[in-house]
This record gives structure tokens, C-alpha cells and sequence, in this order.
């Protein structure tokens, strides 16, 4: 099994390793699918919040940012958007 290194100051530490086969347990990042090279994700991020991500640069560009409003309704005015956008994807469009 090859170890792959990142330097780090002078020092080269081991940060994933290529692998034949399935991962043990836990969350990883494919670094490099050429080689099967893999890294722990050392902060997973649960999948629904990965999901939600997925529209971020919508809410960004399509939301109306000047609007005054009290940070509650700026809030509320956010997962109205995320809704809309998910219900839009799966669909349900209102």
C-alpha cells in the first residue's frame, strides 16, 4: 500500500493512502481517481447539509440582498428561498 505525503514546513507527513478494494469506515475524498488515491475527510459534513450547499450560488445571485429587513425575516426570507429552490428541484413547484 503507497502512502501519500504533504509537505508541511520541512517535514513530509502521510495524508491518504491508494487503495485496491473499499475503504474501511468513515468519510473520504478521492484525490486522485487515476491512481485510487485517498484522503480522510478529517471534518465530514453531514449529507444533508451537503445537499444544501448545492444552493448556495442560486441563493447568492438570485436573492435580493438590498431589501431592508431585521436579521428574523432576513432568516426566515433565506430558508423560504432554500425551500422554494428544493421543492423546484423535486418538482413541487407552488
Amino acid at each position: 500500500m503507497n502512502k501519500l505525503y504533504k509537505k508541511v514546513g520541512r517535514k513530509y507527513e502521510p495524508v491518504g493512502v491508494e487503495f485496491t478494494g473499499w475503504p474501511h469506515a468513515g468519510y473520504w475524498v478521492v484525490l486522485d481517481g487515476r491512481y485510487s488515491l485517498l484522503a480522510p475527510i478529517e471534518h465530514p459534513r453531514p449529507l444533508e447539509l451537503c445537499r444544501i450547499m448545492q444552493y448556495r450560488e442560486s441563493i447568492v445571485s438570485n436573492f435580493d440582498w438590498n431589501k431592508p429587513r431585521s436579521h428574523f425575516e432576513l432568516v426566515t426570507d433565506l430558508l423560504t428561498t432554500l425551500e422554494e429552490l428544493i421543492d423546484k428541484d423535486n418538482g413541487n413547484e407552488h
